[in-house]
């Protein structure tokens, strides 16, 4: 069951679910070409690791749940939310491999609802484990690891 602390957290999370489902319900999401197929599951990789690196205690919505532990080893050594990257990546190659306007224009929505979701969320981290985050922070990448 989801736990929203926030109405901020529900909007973030409605909207993201939203766009995502518009990419995928408009245009032929699911590519043939074997590149943009390797290149999802590639795509998909880091989110998967997270979540099994998380043993599968996901939490979908920005808030942070009691109990909830910092977790610096792993891929969350090079990148703070990997599962981030995974889908704003697939929705991206999905988008590529059959470009229209609108499913730029959701995409774009998209990134822009996970920005501020990831900004959220990382107020909420700070609050929760303090100077401790602040230094994870300067050391760990946000999506993408080495570069942002």
């Amino acid at each position: 069951m989801l736990y929203f602390k926030s109405k901020r957290s529900a909007a973030l999370i409605i909207i993201q679910f939203l766009t995502i489902g518009l990419i995928f319900a408009i245009g032929n999401s699911i590519p043939s070409n074997p590149v943009f197929i390797a290149l999802m599951l590639l795509a998909s990789l880091p989110g998967f690791i997270g979540i099994l690196q998380m043993k599968w205690k996901i939490n979908i919505p920005p808030d942070v749940r009691k109990n909830t532990v910092l977790i610096q080893s792993g891929i969350y050594k090079y990148i703070r939310h990997p599962m981030y990257f995974s889908v704003l990546s697939v929705c991206l190659i999905s988008v590529v491999n059959d470009i229209t306007t609108l499913r730029i224009i959701f995409f774009i929505v998209l990134f822009l609802t996970v920005l501020l979701k990831h900004t959220y969320e990382e107020h909420l981290l700070t609050e929760a484990f303090g100077e401790k985050y602040i230094a994870y922070q300067k050391t760990t990448k946000k999506f993408i690891p080495f570069i942002f």
